[in-house]
């Protein structure tokens, strides 16, 4: 198991060496002393830091998804562990949460092409698929 682990760690950790060997972190560019055209190039990304964000963001909300896959994974091979059936319900809330989605895009997409009643209807559509979905997660019992 802790071979698993290294064989994870160990290039992850080069990926962070070699990134921040890229920047300059013990520059100072304060000190720089010249045209702005003279400044040699920091090696910063071009991107703007909303997509940087967001970037992080999906990479841990990634990492945190399989590492529950993995402990549901390594949960199942206990001696006690017990498959509980899934709720027919789980399948349609499921299904409306799809719906939604779909309507929601939609919407986006007769937006961006100026489409200001199919907007309301892809708006109306989602947010009853979403209310439906709201109700289906409120419901108890042995669905």
């Amino acid at each position: 198991m802790s071979f698993a682990i290294l064989f994870v760690l160990v290039p992850i950790g080069a990926i962070v060496a070699w990134w921040l060997s890229q920047q300059r972190l013990m520059a100072k560019p304060w000190l720089e002393v010249g045209a702005i055209d003279e400044v040699p190039d920091t090696g910063a990304s071009s991107l703007p830091a909303a997509m940087i964000g967001l970037g992080v963001f999906l990479a841990v909300v990634s990492s945190l998804f399989a590492l529950f896959i993995s402990a549901y994974f390594m949960r199942m091979q206990v001696a006690d562990w017990v498959q509980l059936p899934a709720p027919k319900l789980l399948w349609f809330n499921t299904g409306v949460l799809i719906l939604s989605s779909v309507a929601l895009q939609y919407a986006q997409v007769a937006a961006r092409r100026g489409r200001i009643q199919d907007v309301g209807d892809g708006l109306i559509a989602g947010g009853l698929f979403a209310l439906t979905f709201l109700v289906g997660q409120s419901l108890r019992g042995d669905s």
